[in-house]
């Protein structure tokens, strides 16, 4: 038997079977049915426990007094900025991962998960520095006094919580971005467990920090038929550290650190398929520069967007009555639920779209974008 030609092309790698099915990364073998289902539940369900988390912070301020309940109403809107660099980063990442997947190019997938880790992390850094300082400015855009200079008490605990808030700026980027490059992977299921430890410490250590106590009002009919308002206490806080607003915040650091560093020991153990490691966080700047271009344009488009409704709770704040911006972010909180579908779905769309076109089937791409949309 003759030996085979040394020059001989080595057999090309199949991205793609014969029904559409990937062939590497975390969806290969599922149908895209299948595997928009496997991407969009994680997604749904971590952003419905983000949204009952906000509404507890709320509620804990409402306890402490109404300018705490003002202050996390104008806050609310600072920290959705902040995590947009975080998500602006995820975005270019998910591009960047998912195509490389479906390529079957996991080096490449790795390596950017390194930089993007990178560019959050310092990014987020130097937001921290940026919020810290800027905080008494933007309260008194926000909070100022109508009958005298300076701000209100509001703006005092927006300040407060916001400066607390900064220190976690860094590690909410990471988390971020590092949750989506598991989906760009393929693996939203994982990244879900992460975030559910975020929120059970982010709601135990804002209350306990707090000091304040679980309580509801109902009212309360007497043997005369005349109906009163009366105060319950359903659980009384067990510690006396009472930092009011600024254990909110601590809740919101404390978890969001804890976060960051689950997420990370799953980078490290390599469990979505990709791996991080210490060699792909040195800068690469041609990686970092695909990064930010990638993920540039939905920067813009969500600030453009955050402008709009900050310019909404400019006004709110304008009239001037304690209790309005609060009023505001509840009902802006309960809205956004409806809002969810669509963030999971365009998550999946995302990824598939990416993993499609890296194995090079533009078709499956628009199919899987086009049916992600429908359910949306």
């Amino acid at each position: 038997m003759s030996p085979e030609p040394a020059n001989e092309a080595p057999a090309k790698r199949v991205l793609l079977t014969d029904d559409g099915r990937l062939t590497s990364g975390r969806l290969a073998g599922l149908s895209m049915n299948r595997a928009i289902w496997v991407l969009a539940w994680p997604v749904l369900i971590e952003n419905l426990l983000l949204s009952m988390v906000g509404l507890t912070d709320t509620y804990l301020a409402a306890q402490v007094g109404s300018a705490e309940t003002d202050a996390i109403g104008g806050a609310s809107y600072m920290t959705w900025f902040l995590s947009l660099i975080g998500v602006s980063v995820g975005v270019g990442a998910t591009a960047l991962i998912s195509r490389s997947v479906g390529k079957g190019r996991m080096a490449v997938a790795s390596a950017a998960l390194g930089q993007t880790i990178l560019l959050a992390g310092s990014t987020g850094i130097l937001i921290a520095i940026g919020v810290y300082l800027l905080a008494p400015t933007i309260a008194l855009l926000l909070f100022s006094a109508p009958d005298a200079p300076g701000i209100t008490a509001g703006g005092h605990a927006f300040v407060a919580y916001l400066r607390v808030t900064a220190a976690g700026v860094p590690f909410t980027a990471v988390l971020i971005a590092v949750t989506a490059c598991a989906r760009g992977a393929g693996d939203s299921r994982r990244p879900l467990y992460a975030w559910i430890a975020v929120n059970i410490i982010n709601v135990l250590v804002s209350w306990l920090a707090s000091g304040v106590d679980l309580k509801v009002v109902k009212d309360v009919v007497g043997t005369d038929g005349a109906a009163t308002v009366e105060t319950v206490t359903l659980l009384a806080n067990p510690l006396s550290i009472d930092l009011g607003i600024n254990g909110i915040a601590l809740g919101t650091v404390v978890a969001h650190f804890v976060g960051s560093v689950i997420i990370l020991v799953m980078a490290g153990r390599g469990v979505w398929g990709i791996r991080l490691m210490r060699r792909r966080v040195r800068p690469h700047w041609t990686t970092m520069r695909r990064l930010v271009r990638l993920g540039l344009p939905n920067f813009f488009e969500t600030t453009g967007m955050w402008f709009g409704n900050f310019a909404v709770i400019l006004m709110v704040g304008m009239l001037g009555a304690e209790g309005f911006l609060g009023a505001h972010i509840i009902a802006v909180r309960i809205e956004a639920m409806s809002f969810l579908m669509g963030f999971a779905m365009g998550m999946s769309a995302a990824t598939l779209a990416g993993q499609y076109l890296g194995a090079g089937s533009p078709e499956l791409a628009r199919r899987a974008v086009l049916r992600c949309a429908l359910v949306a």
